[in-house]
């Protein structure tokens, strides 16, 4: 498959899966047919993090912001179990939770996996979710600590 343009996005959406590049830059449905995605979300909580951290003036603390970001946006509770079978294996790991720092053991709860309840934001039960976001919150971090240092 010849790639016209060039960018990060797109060649790793490329390595990623070639049918979502597919459809997205050739054919431009993947709009259509992932309407919401755990990637949409993701992309807005690290966009959006980096918007705070500036009008800071780099003053607030970026990590901070970010898990605060993941927490309202929620990019990974509604579509995690929902994505392709690929999507999950890429981005949603085997759960090591012991030495995660979003990991409560007493409740047996993920930090980064919150879901609304009752008009409150809880974290969900382990027990209650496949796979394990933290590689990806941590590529969003990492996303934006780049950016920083740029």
């Amino acid at each position: 498959m010849k790639i016209p343009y060039v960018s990060p996005s797109r060649l790793k959406k490329a390595k990623e899966c070639l049918f979502q590049y597919f459809l997205s830059y050739v054919w431009g449905w993947a709009d259509e047919l992932f309407t919401y995605t755990f990637c949409s979300e993701f992309g807005t909580s690290v966009h959006n993090t980096l918007e705070e951290y500036a009008e800071s003036q780099g003053k607030a603390d970026y990590e901070k912001i970010y898990a605060k970001q993941v927490a309202e946006l929620k990019p990974f509770v509604d579509d995690m179990n929902k994505a392709p079978r690929r999507a999950r294996e890429s981005f949603f790991i085997d759960k090591h939770c012991g030495d995660c720092p979003a990991y409560n053991a007493k409740a047996a709860t993920c930090g980064i996996m919150m879901k609304r309840v009752d008009d409150k934001d809880v974290a969900q039960r382990i027990a209650d979710f496949e796979g394990c976001p933290k590689k990806l919150y941590d590529e969003g971090l990492g996303m934006v600590e780049l950016a920083i240092k740029r």
